[in-house]
């Protein structure tokens, strides 16, 4: 079993653009699941092939204890962000939470954030007239803790006579597909949070009633209008939309509109979901790690693995179907880090099920 991760003893390069910090993360696990099968230094390997690429190089140094707490602290949650939106560079949730709140998770379980329930507001006064104190009534909502997130793919080992840059163009489009339609599923949809994992941001929320005449206008209206309503900012949302949905809104949209759209095939096509991304929360704990192997056995289902064998011994049932990396001459690769996101006030996230304009 290889591991690399990120290194904490260090200040990390300037992090490029997402395009290129994608190309990095992509040639950095390229260059994991090439030492494995190499017997190579997975660094040695990155910065041979790539000698400009410092980001690839700075998530590839192993890990060392850090120099300075409080310096590891405050670059992980942008270094570990920008990790995980590499990794899924099209997925609707990584480019939610690029604008909603970053908490560090470090050393911390859950953060309790107060928001204003109720805030009277002010009013004008006469001269000498006693003014109104504003008292706020506070409510709170609860971040966190981290959940383990865990991203795997197999190749085959005639990626090995493959390019480097090659290599790295195939893991990184595996990776890519597998985390952005996985992780767009588990954000935006509506269960309870439980000991593995956070709440969908869906969850708690009642569905508006699309307009029964089929207007777009008016069904984009409702939902902003409901977001203000409960206390967020009407010129900061953003539309995520299943696929129909997100093409009939680009269609439609003129000059003067200024919303983002994000589009997912993780949610139904008619369904449109306004979310204001300034009362969203998201944090992550720790810093990834990349393990690859080329020695164990796997069950190759995405949705239900199972253990290798359950019961007792010489009488468990095997899942199938199950492969030998050693023995289909095949590279296992892991990614791992821990995350959590939740909404900061209620209304702030809306959706309208079954438009009827798109």
């Amino acid at each position: 079993m290889q591991r690399e991760a990120l290194r904490r003893s260090l200040p990390p390069p300037t992090l490029p653009e997402h395009r290129s910090m994608t190309r990095s993360v992509a040639r950095a696990l390229a260059s994991v699941m090439l030492a494995a099968k190499q017997q190579e230094s997975a660094v040695k390997i990155c910065t041979r092939t790539w000698p400009d690429d410092e980001a690839a190089s700075y998530i590839l140094r192993a890990a060392a204890t850090p120099t300075s707490t409080a310096t590891a602290s405050s670059l992980t949650p942008t270094l570990v962000g920008s990790f995980l939106r590499a990794l899924a560079p099209v997925s609707a949730a990584t480019r939610l939470f690029e604008r909603a709140i970053r908490l560090d998770f470090d050393g911390v379980s859950h953060y309790v954030i107060p928001y204003p329930s109720v805030v009277p507001v002010p009013i004008f006064i006469g001269e000498g007239q006693p003014f109104p104190l504003v008292k706020a009534s506070l409510a709170n909502s609860t971040v966190g803790p981290p959940h383990k997130i865990l991203i795997g793919s197999a190749v085959t080992s005639e990626l090995e006579a493959a390019s480097p840059e090659s290599a790295a163009t195939i893991i990184g489009n595996i990776l890519a597909d597998q985390t952005s339609r996985s992780f767009d599923k588990y954000v935006f949809d509506n269960v309870a949070a439980d000991t593995t994992r956070p709440a969908g941001l869906l969850n708690g929320v009642t569905p508006i009633t699309a307009d029964a005449g089929g207007s777009m206008a008016k069904d984009i209206i409702a939902l902003v209008q409901a977001i203000a309503t409960a206390g967020g900012y009407p010129d900061q949302v953003l539309f995520v939309a299943g696929a129909s949905s997100s093409v009939a809104m680009r269609l439609a949209a003129g000059p003067q509109w200024n919303y983002a759209i994000f589009g997912t095939s993780a949610i139904p096509a008619k369904t449109l979901i306004a979310i204001d991304p300034t009362a969203i929360a998201t944090g992550y704990s720790g810093l990834p790690t990349v393990d690859t192997t080329i020695h164990s056995t796997a069950h190759f289902e995405d949705t239900t693995p199972l253990p290798i064998a359950s019961g007792a011994q010489g009488s468990g049932v095997l899942a199938t179907p199950v492969r030998s990396a050693f023995q289909t001459d095949t590279v296992f690769l892991r990614c791992k880090l821990n995350a959590t996101w939740a909404t900061l006030r209620p209304g702030v996230v809306q959706t309208i099920s079954n438009v009827g304009w798109a």
